[in-house]
């Protein structure tokens, strides 16, 4: 394996964050990151009270997403793209030393990786070679299981990049304290809830797969082109009726912004878009 290797960041006062004076003399400490995918990347959903609205279960195979340009402060540490496996669990990603003790801005991207990437942690290398080759950031593969219509695979492919700055903690406070002479660590957290939620802009959206597994073909797998079929204006079950929960028509909310074509597709690398965090529930401004 591939081990990543990092310029050693020392910021000086002119570039620190939050010093409170150019001749102060600035005590250190180390920053270590991980990426995580939480409980729902290992274990699939059912996750705690997280569950599908229409009876879906779901496991994941592969939770792939593609990671680099981690900024620190006003700094660059890490430009290399590393894969890494959420399905396997939480991963460290790299330890940041002799930093100035204080709060730093973070960012990193979600970025396309190229035959230059490299494997963080545990990475099978086929499902690593299919990420690439579909010029994904975000790459899954999973199968969906309901009591009455059985079994359907997917593979969802997260074609373009995501850039996350200015990441906030849950508190709302402004990304990492290093503390004097310790070590604090900070997560990008990936929320793959958010994919299969009805809604972007309802605060509790339900999660739902039926509009899904409608979409796909004889053979039953599911693939980001199957969901272009499905028209979000006229959603269709998988009876080849209109899509019906309680007597109701199920009608998934579009963003604010919109979509480029209002189709399920679009809708889910909208919904994409947004599961990188920071450190568990925090956000960042996306681009």
């Amino acid at each position: 394996m591939k081990m990543l290797r990092l310029n050693t960041v020392l910021l000086t006062l002119g570039v620190a964050m939050g010093l409170a004076s150019c001749g102060e003399s600035a005590s250190t400490g180390s920053l270590t990151f991980y990426a995580s995918g939480e409980e729902a990347a290992e274990g699939g959903y059912p996750a705690g009270d997280i569950a599908f609205a229409d009876g879906w279960t779901i496991e994941f195979d592969h939770v792939m997403v593609a990671i680099g340009d981690v900024v620190l402060g006003e700094d660059e540490i890490a430009g290399d793209v590393m894969i890494v496996d959420l399905h396997n669990g939480r991963t460290e990603l790299f330890t940041e030393e002799m930093l100035a003790a204080q709060r730093y801005a973070i960012g990193y991207t979600l970025a396309v990786p190229t035959a230059s990437a490299f494997p963080q942690g545990p990475v099978d290398a086929a499902a690593q070679a299919r990420m690439i080759a579909a010029g994904a950031s975000l790459y899954i593969e999973g199968t969906a299981m309901h009591p009455t219509h059985g079994e359907y695979t997917f593979e969802i492919a997260l074609p373009r990049a995501v850039v996350a700055s200015a990441c906030e903690q849950a508190d709302g406070t402004l990304g990492v304290v290093v503390p004097e002479s310790g070590n604090a660590t900070g997560e990008i957290t990936i929320h793959l809830d958010h994919l299969f939620f009805d809604s972007a802009t309802a605060e509790e959206p339900n999660l739902r797969f039926e509009a899904w597994a409608a979409a796909a073909g004889e053979d039953r797998h599911i693939t980001m082109d199957d969901l272009a079929s499905q028209d979000l204006t006229d959603l269709i079950g998988i009876d080849g009726e209109p899509l019906m929960a309680g007597g109701t028509l199920v009608a998934y909310e579009p963003p604010a912004t919109g979509l480029p074509s209002m189709d399920l597709e679009a809708f889910v690398v909208a919904q994409a878009i947004t599961v990188p965090h920071w450190t568990g529930e925090g956000h960042c401004n996306y681009e």
